[in-house]
């Protein structure tokens, strides 16, 4: 929770620490989509809400600015250049990460637990670390003829693969980051210190 020292980065959301679990109350999720639901991600955002929110926590959501968002309860949005994925591409991620960072930092600051979908949007909580958990919905990034933005991309998700918690929905990430993972293998395991295998219904 806060305060906690960030040299004891992760240990937060060890799974043999349930008595942290239950302390913990308020819950924000950074993400780049959200509302309005379109599917995808946004629909495992708003699943996870719904969990959370059933075993008693606040949980709100912090995403980029978009002319079409509802605004419900417990949005948060950054900032944002309108139409700034056509105009910069995937560098509007990072546009968002540096948004984030700087408008929301109370809202980083004042939750008791982070959850971050994709590693591009890590250094918004660095600082954080010892209260993040990382969630990577699969390899984001081109392999076969990688842009400059990939190789960024790529070095962020390598740079941050240690220093936080991370949960991957398939083992192809995990590969990609370092660890002899086998497709399918030991799923909804913690498969490295503080590296999680929870498959979401698809394994590559």
């Amino acid at each position: 929770g806060r305060g906690t020292d960030p040299a004891e980065a992760g240990s937060c959301f060890r799974c043999d620490q349930p008595q942290r679990y239950s302390a913990l109350s308020k819950i924000s999720q950074l993400t780049y989509y959200y509302d309005p639901i379109v599917g995808g991600q946004q629909v495992y955002v708003e699943e996870l809400n719904g969990v959370l929110q059933s075993l008693g926590h606040e949980v709100d959501v912090i995403q980029r600015w978009r002319r079409d968002a509802t605004g419900g309860p417990g949005v948060h949005t950054v900032p944002a250049i309108p139409y700034g994925g056509r105009m910069f591409g995937k560098w509007d991620w990072h546009l968002f990460t540096i948004g984030a960072s700087v408008f929301s930092r109370g809202v980083l600051r004042d939750a008791d637990a982070l959850i971050v979908h994709y590693a591009v949007h890590a250094p918004a909580v660095w600082a954080f670390a010892y209260k993040s958990v990382l969630v990577s919905h699969g390899v984001e990034w081109e392999r076969a003829t990688p842009a400059r933005e990939d190789r960024f991309r790529r070095w962020l998700a390598r740079r941050s693969f240690d220093r936080f918690t991370v949960v991957a929905n398939d083992t192809d990430y995990l590969r990609d980051m370092g660890l002899a993972v086998q497709p399918a293998e030991n799923p909804f395991t913690e498969v490295a210190p503080r590296k999680w295998f929870i498959p979401n219904c698809v394994d590559t």
